[in-house]
């Protein structure tokens, strides 16, 4: 959860956030993207240089209504603009473009129905913007009508979503077309993520979606295809994704739900992963991850009454014991795949092949089909605990099962009521394969892991990579401080941390040289953000989007006492160095920003980046059978050497630190030397982009120190 400076709580995981440059880009035939120049609109508008505040302080609705139009480009420079309704009713190849980073905030008389919106559009392109909707009450939204070429591209959507309507609603007309890419709204709300409706097609890629109470992915209303590219969704109820209509495909997506929704009491909660309903099929969903771990549900897969034919390709389901089936009060495990009757569709047809559903629980099965006609082959069941059944027939007629692997605890196949099924080439003995973000029982996901490093910098561009030793479903990784070898401001930036490797620079401020550094040695800690405890002690990992401006993390852990806290921005999407700087740390949670160097001539604006966190009780335990402990300063340190004594000693330490208090506002960096078993020395660095000087306030400094294996 995070917690904005007034005070407002909202949910926050991980973005995808992409950029955009100045070109726009249009749809072709079929949902490719082809590149378009300038020149492809006859007036170019500068908005800024129109007249609009960029500062967010007047709404922009005058001039945005005065330079928008027909063939027309509007450019929004790096900043914020207040909106209360902005129509783009019946536009004709337009296009609203970010430069940079740029904030969409609603006005103090925003329309809560009507904030972006227009009908009956052609080729429009809004790319690249920041919906910054956090707040008490605040829930503008997004409603376009589209004859064809919608683009909605790198748009991020933050603040809880508890309007009436969807956060982002799409009606696409018959045979028109629009793309949906790079969308990403992980602070949830009581509605919906995005829905979609009309007799037209549409392609989604590379979103994410989290934690909305009426279906994150609502697409199943579309008379075209549908087709989901890669892509989050988690932790949405109803549905991550629901499709149905002819011809759609969900490709490459990730689903997960690992953590119950908080709903009103009066709102059931079934958190499935992906849902066919609502229109005829047939749908394919191939090469997905789906990771089912906590909450009440159907299934990973439902065929729901309404929904008809679809078939599953080399796909991956894990269920996990504590994801239960609704009214069970948690004594009954879900459904890996669960097809129910079809009173509202034709039955259609499904075909299962090269799928594999893992984990187990109590009861149920990892499988149950409630219709004629299915064929399953080249499948791997395994379900370990009590009375877990492998597919289970009810009143279903004309199945085969071949050629596949069935490993449960109960009856492999079982037929109930007016069923028959043929079979042949059933192992019931085997492993199968896990989807890539379960962190499930095969042993090959850790709880996390440290190391050092020690390199120079050659320039700004060089990047070093670590391979690290487990694989992560959702991986944090932290690597500061540096040594004091070299005497220019440095610290370590981070860029593409993923499951088995992340990279890393040495990164100096930008008034400096060319991005040359000494060497220098940093440690490195990596942790799966669903970890609770590290070695006894209360733990939290997570990420929380932000920029210059502080953001807030409520904890979902109870701390007895304040937590000793490392931060660090885990992506690289504005080029500028930038270190993580915190404020109001407490047992319930922190507020976070980014800070550039205090000479940065446009004031230290920076884009939004992911920042990822640990939380760690003060105190010693056994991290990965090594000794370890968290600490903090028990006085102030400031821009002289101070020395930290640890409470044990360590072989061959590993050692990282965070300022824990913002009581200078100058840029600032943790430096360390002399680091032995049983202490080190640190102290404040200051840049001198804007001054000479480099004395600094008194802070807190956060710690943890590790025993190398």
């Amino acid at each position: 959860m995070v917690r904005d400076q007034s005070g407002h709580y909202a949910l926050s995981r991980r973005t995808l956030l992409g950029s955009v440059g100045l070109a726009c880009l249009s749809v072709g035939a079929g949902g490719s993207v082809v590149a378009a120049a300038e020149s492809d609109y006859g007036t170019v508008v500068d908005i800024e240089e129109a007249g609009a505040d960029s500062s967010g302080g007047e709404p922009i609705d005058d001039v945005f209504d005065d330079v928008k139009g027909d063939d027309t480009l509007v450019r929004f420079p790096e900043g914020t603009y207040r909106a209360n309704r902005l129509i783009i009713y019946q536009l004709t190849n337009f296009a609203m473009v970010g430069e940079g980073d740029v904030r969409l905030v609603p006005g103090d008389d925003y329309d809560p129905d009507l904030w972006l919106a227009g009908a009956e559009t052609r080729d429009v392109h809004i790319e690249n913007f920041t919906f910054d909707h956090r707040g008490d009450d605040v829930s503008p939204q997004v409603d376009i009508g589209v004859h064809d070429g919608l683009v909605f591209r790198d748009i991020t959507k933050i603040g809880s979503h508890d309007g009436g309507g969807p956060a982002v609603g799409l009606n696409i007309y018959d045979g028109g077309s629009a793309l949906v890419e790079r969308y990403v709204a992980t602070d949830g709300g009581q509605s919906v993520g995005f829905y979609a409706s009309g007799g037209g097609s549409l392609t989604v890629r590379d979103s994410h979606l989290e934690r909305f109470a009426d279906n994150g992915l609502y697409v199943s209303n579309l008379g075209g295809s549908v087709t989901v590219d890669g892509g989050i969704y988690r932790n949405n109820n109803v549905a991550q994704i629901r499709v149905g209509s002819p011809n759609s495909v969900v490709s490459g997506a990730v689903v997960e739900v690992d953590k119950p929704l908080p709903l009103p009491e009066d709102e059931p909660r079934n958190m499935r992963g992906i849902r066919i309903a609502d229109g005829p099929g047939p749908v394919t969903i191939e090469n997905c991850d789906i990771t089912m771990k906590d909450s009440d549900g159907t299934g990973g897969i439902v065929g729901a009454y309404s929904g008809g034919s679809f078939d599953v390709t080399d796909t991956r389901i894990y269920i996990g014991a504590d994801y239960t089936t609704i009214g069970s009060d948690g004594a009954r495990t879900g459904y890996g795949i669960f097809v129910d009757q079809a009173t509202a569709a034709d039955p259609g047809t499904r075909t299962f092949d090269g799928v594999s559903i893992t984990g187990g629980g109590t009861y149920r099965s990892a499988m149950v089909l409630r219709r004629d006609g299915n064929t399953v082959r080249n499948c791997c069941l395994e379900q370990s605990g009590t009375g877990r059944d492998g597919i289970v027939f009810v009143d279903s007629t004309n199945n085969t099962v071949v050629d596949s692997t069935i490993d449960v605890t109960d009856d492999p196949i079982r037929e109930v009521g007016e069923s028959s099924v043929e079979t042949s080439a059933i192992s019931t003995s085997g492993s199968c394969p896990l989807p890539s973000s379960s962190g499930g029982d095969s042993g090959t996901a850790v709880s996390g892991e440290t190391g050092t490093v020690r390199t120079d910098q050659a320039d700004a561009g060089e990047w070093h990579s670590v391979s690290l030793q487990g694989q992560y479903s959702r991986p944090v990784a932290f690597a500061n401080p540096i040594t004091y070898e070299g005497p220019h401001p440095c610290d370590v930036r981070l860029r593409n941390v993923g499951s088995e490797r992340f990279e890393f620079q040495l990164e100096e401020w930008m008034y400096l040289d060319s991005g040359e550094h000494w060497t220098e040695t940093a440690h490195y800690l990596v942790l799966d953000d669903d970890v609770t405890s590290v070695g006894g002690l209360t733990a939290e990992v997570g990420t929380v989007q932000t920029n210059n401006q502080f953001s807030g993390v409520d904890f979902d852990q109870s701390f007895d006492t304040t937590p000793v806290v490392l931060s660090q921005a885990q992506t690289v999407v504005g080029s500028d160095p930038i270190t993580t700087r915190l404020q109001n740390l407490d047992a319930d949670g922190f507020t976070v920003r980014l800070q550039e160097e205090d000479g940065e001539e446009h004031g230290g604006y920076h884009y939004i980046e992911t920042v990822g966190y640990v939380a760690i009780e003060p105190g010693t335990g056994s991290f990965e059978d090594q000794q370890f402990e968290a600490g903090r300063t028990p006085e102030a340190v400031d821009d002289g050497w101070y020395t930290i004594e640890f409470e044990n000693d360590y072989d061959d330490p590993r050692f990282l630190a965070d300022v824990q208090t913002y009581n200078g506002w100058n840029s600032v960096v943790v430096r360390y030397r002399n680091l032995t078993s049983d202490s080190v020395e640190v102290f404040l660095q200051e840049d001198q982009s804007e001054d000479a000087e480099t004395s600094h306030y008194e802070e807190r400094v956060g710690y943890v120190v590790v025993e190398s294996a």
